[in-house]
């Protein structure tokens, strides 16, 4: 599907249903450079309905939006500290059933220093990471996902949606064009395109003096 575009539900359950050697399906929950928030719930659905596998980044979307692996039918789930978890750069991790890793004793590692199987093994069985850990890093995210759940997702993802709502209706007064249709969008991210006669680095650097920052999209997704 094109930049910007909503998932046709429609579309993937019938490639599913025609094509069986399909075993995995992958979601960008939330598609940072759109804006864009996908139907997860609905897509896991489909996916489980279908008995494949459903892997999902939701590097964006963890703490923010609502996300349930065993709900939303999600076998492998990618995430991140930072972000909204709002935790430090530097740890990213990987949810997944025991079984699932251990299978991957059966696949050929791609690569040396992002071998899953090799993470799982030496942080489960030999209790020690496979690599030097970002230590510091560890215990942000240890302080930031007690403040996540002292918190609640549905609290904080309320918190950012209301201030989203205000940032765009402020925007759309003054001729905004929201990139992503209503309903789709993210509670953490909003992308509008600059009105005619609005230069971006002119608006990023009078934002950015006034104690704003903002950055561009692609080229693709157009002005």
């Amino acid at each position: 599907f094109g930049w910007g575009q909503p998932i046709d539900l429609a579309a993937v359950d019938a490639a599913l249903a025609e094509d069986a050697t399909i075993s995995h399906v992958g979601l960008v929950h939330h598609e940072t450079s759109t804006g864009m928030l996908n139907p997860l719930a609905e897509l896991g659905e489909i996916v489980a309905r279908h008995d494949r596998s459903l892997i999902v980044d939701a590097i964006s979307t963890l703490g923010a939006e609502p996300l349930d692996v065993v709900a939303d039918h999600v076998d492998w789930c990618v995430g991140t500290a930072n972000k909204c978890l709002e935790g430090l750069p530097g740890t990213s991790f990987v949810c997944a059933p025991r079984s699932s890793l251990d299978g991957l004793s059966e696949v050929r590692p791609r690569t040396y220093y992002l071998d899953l199987r090799a993470h799982h093994v030496a942080q489960d069985r030999d209790r020690a990471p496979l690599f030097t850990p970002a230590v510091q890093a560890l215990y942000a995210l240890d302080v930031a996902l007690d403040l996540t759940l002292e918190e609640t997702v549905a609290v904080r993802s309320r918190r950012y949606r209301e201030r989203a709502d205000r940032v765009r209706a402020h925007l759309a007064r003054h001729g905004f064009e929201p990139l992503v249709p209503d309903g789709h969008r993210a509670s953490s991210v909003t992308v509008f395109r600059l009105p005619d006669g609005v230069e971006y680095q002119h608006l990023h650097d009078r934002l950015k003096a006034d104690g704003f920052v903002i950055y561009g999209c692609p080229p693709r997704l157009g002005r």
